[in-house]
């Protein structure tokens, strides 16, 4: 491993033998701080400690190869703060340890960027079959961070420089990356990007100048933004790390250093494996070999006019695997499944697509063979061998049209990925495939899963500080497929990514003015509703009519109905937002902002919206016990809302502590797991009984 590709990090790091102490590498950055030159020929406990014996915290014995030990430190050399990170890597065939410090964050929010460096670490010593798989769980972390739809990540390395036809894309919820054929030149050049920290792109003209293909597949009406970091080596880029309309774009420039640092990681180890392929060239004749994506599209055009046959397999249920057993288990299950491939296929070319799917070609057979290969294949992957794929095959006599007929064999694949995950009894595996997200997220679906009972309500209890009992509760939407509960954080986001988390939102709005009337009739103390309204629902034209109509229709009075607008409503067309809020209020629905204190929902949303409510998120409320100075802002803000007649209500409370120091500070209403979890509507109707509300 050529150790020189530290110096690209931002980050203090060092190489040394872990038996000796010898310092072997220090890279750029710690060079200049510690003020040291190559070669450094002093222990590592002496020329970074100070010290003249090995650290009595040193970690050497407990390090592994691909696994970090996270640590903190305070330096008295250059009297500084660090996080730092310890792990083995293979030089030369032989294990050191490598030690990479980061400078403390000076914010909470800083530190959530440290779980993305550690998998970054694995690529380091991965092998090509797990690279796809640490660069997808990075890739996803990272648009999750900041509210991104899609992220894309330019693929081969031919000549340090940008590849010309291909890319990855990862979009959110997807339990993969999936590879993208584009036609012609992927980036124009960019004069001095290797230079750059990073380019953003809000203009879809300065994309289409810049990207041609690429923006190409993004509707115009779909772009807001782009972020593009580069992958370099050796100030030259070869290959960018992208991604289109982040919500959160202000958390780019804090964690710039750490996101170089990551491109650096990935570039190495991409560097490093096309390397290793270059030194161990494959003999191309040789069919028991598994071949590249590239290699098939080559191929494609090679075997044009000859009678070819096409086999796609896509392993089911990967993603879940991995999450249950282990990235091993899965990795075993890729093995194997090759395998199978091998031994059904013997003299047929397999070649390697993505992480869970493998395509094979047969030239020069007949359609029956073809047929009877294809049959054989399918009963192998069915299942016998611990695990099953979807198959789907297509022949062509002519091989006139070899693209096509690998887009009519994945297309029949695809049929029977669906096909599978309507007869699987696991629904998790369901809400990670791709496939199965398309199905799940048309209008027609949602709507005949509501009128099915699928999506459900139930009510969280809010307790008040000052009555001492029960004031409020927040309606939550909740999925049941095939008996089994499908997590809010996977179908809400889901539903957002497509703009249909407006349904679910008026189901939901709905459904609490049926009950507040069935209550009604019962006799029972009625107790305001809020529901959560995302910024798809909030930005609706003609909303306020609407829902003043369907409260109306169940005769219930608007000041019942609270709408509580979610931290991502705040982030977009903040005019027609404050338009919309104060229509809303006028009409007599009290607002409240949830999620207050973290992201977009911030003093700003407050002064400009007419709000009733303030929610303060449970990220606010978790550390008060430890943390005087958030305890002292916390109470002032709470008499200030005093002052302007404005609620405060403390989510997440989960202990007894945590409510008695909210009822300190000032907290109008509290709630939390401590007062009681997500209630079924027969279970929260019999907390309105005068009797229970008194106690």
């Amino acid at each position: 491993m050529n150790l020189k590709f530290l110096d690209g990090l931002s980050e203090l790091a060092y190489v040394a033998d872990r038996d000796t102490y010898e310092v072997l590498y220090v890279n750029e950055a710690l060079r200049k701080r510690f003020n040291i030159t190559l070669p450094c020929k002093e222990k590592c406990y002496k020329a970074f400690q100070g010290l003249d014996a090995p650290c009595p915290f040193c970690n050497n014995k407990d390090l592994e190869l691909g696994h970090y030990i996270t640590w903190e430190h305070a330096n008295k050399v250059v009297a500084s703060d660090f996080i730092i990170k310890d792990t083995l890597i293979e030089v030369d065939g032989k294990q050191v340890r490598l030690e990479i410090c980061f400078e403390k964050p000076k914010n909470e929010q800083s530190y959530g960027l440290l779980p993305i460096i550690n998998a970054t670490g694995e690529l380091l010593n991965c092998s090509y079959e797990r690279f796809r798989q640490v660069i997808f769980r990075i890739v996803a972390a990272l648009c999750e961070r900041y509210g991104a739809q899609t992220c894309f990540l330019s693929d081969d390395i031919v000549d340090n420089q940008f590849a010309a036809t291909h890319i990855y894309r990862y979009d959110k919820g997807c339990s993969s990356l999936f590879p993208m054929a584009l036609t012609g030149s992927l980036m124009q050049d960019v004069e001095g990007f290797a230079d750059r920290d990073h380019l953003y792109i809000q203009d879809k003209h300065e994309l289409d100048a810049l990207m041609p293909c690429l923006s190409r597949e993004i509707e115009a009406g779909h772009f807001t933004s782009m972020y593009l970091l580069p992958l370099k080596s050796n100030r030259s880029e070869i290959g960018f790390l992208g991604f289109l309309n982040p919500q959160k774009p202000q958390l780019f420039d804090e964690d710039l250093r750490n996101l170089s640092s990551i491109c650096v990681f990935i570039a190495s180890a991409a560097i490093r494996l096309t390397r290793d392929q270059s030194l161990h060239p494959r003999d191309e004749e040789d069919p028991a070999l598994v071949f590249s994506r590239q290699k098939l599209n080559v191929d494609l055009k090679l075997f044009e006019h000859l009678p070819m046959g096409c086999i796609v397999a896509d392993i089911n249920g990967l993603k879940e695997i991995n999450d249950r057993q282990g990235h091993d288990k899965g990795d075993h299950i890729i093995a194997l499944c090759l395998q199978v491939l091998r031994e059904m296929l013997p003299n047929d070319r397999i070649y390697r697509i993505g992480d869970d799917e493998y395509t094979v070609l047969t030239l020069n057979c007949s359609k029956q063979d073809f047929r009877n290969k294809l049959f054989s294949v399918k009963k192998a992957l069915s299942g016998p061998h611990g695990f099953s794929a979807a198959v789907g095959g297509q022949y062509d006599e002519t091989g006139s049209d070899p693209t096509g007929l690998m887009v009519q064999a994945e297309s029949r694949m695809h049929h029977d990925k669906a096909v599978y995950y309507r007869n699987s009894a696991s629904i998790e595996s369901r809400v990670h495939d791709k496939t199965y997200l398309q199905y799940l997220t048309r209008p027609t679906t949602i709507r005949d899963l509501i009128n099915a009972g699928a999506f459900y309500t139930v009510m969280q209890p809010i307790y008040s500080v000052a009555k001492s009992s029960y004031s409020s509760a927040e309606a939550l939407s909740r999925l049941r497929l095939d008996e089994t509960e499908v997590s809010p954080g996977i179908f809400i986001p889901l539903l957002e990514s497509v703009n249909l988390s407006y349904l679910i939102d008026l189901f939901n709005f709905e459904r609490c003015c049926q009950q507040l009337q069935l209550w009604k009739d019962k006799g029972l103390n009625l107790l305001p509703l809020s529901v959560n309204f995302s910024r798809q629902t909030m930005l609706m034209s003609g909303l306020c009519q609407r829902i003043s109509e369907m409260a109306g229709r169940y005769a219930i009075p608007p000041q019942l109905l609270c709408i509580e607008i979610t931290e991502s409503a705040a982030a977009y067309d903040r005019q027609l937002l404050i338009r919309q809020a104060a229509e809303l209020a006028e009409a007599g629905f009290p607002l409240a902002v949830d999620d207050f204190g973290v992201d977009y929902a911030n003093l700003i949303t407050i002064a400009d919206l007419p709000m009733s409510i303030v929610k303060f998120d449970r990220r606010m409320i978790t550390p008060l016990q430890h943390n005087a100075k958030m305890r002292f802002i916390i109470q002032k803000f709470n008499d200030m809302c005093r002052e302007l007649k404005v609620e405060t209500i403390a989510e997440g409370v989960e202990d007894k502590g945590q409510a008695a120091l909210a009822a300190k500070l000032g907290f109008s209403s509290v709630q939390g797991f401590y007062y009681s979890r997500p209630l079924t509507l027969d279970k929260f109707e019999e907390l309105l009984t005068p009797a229970a509300l008194a106690g």
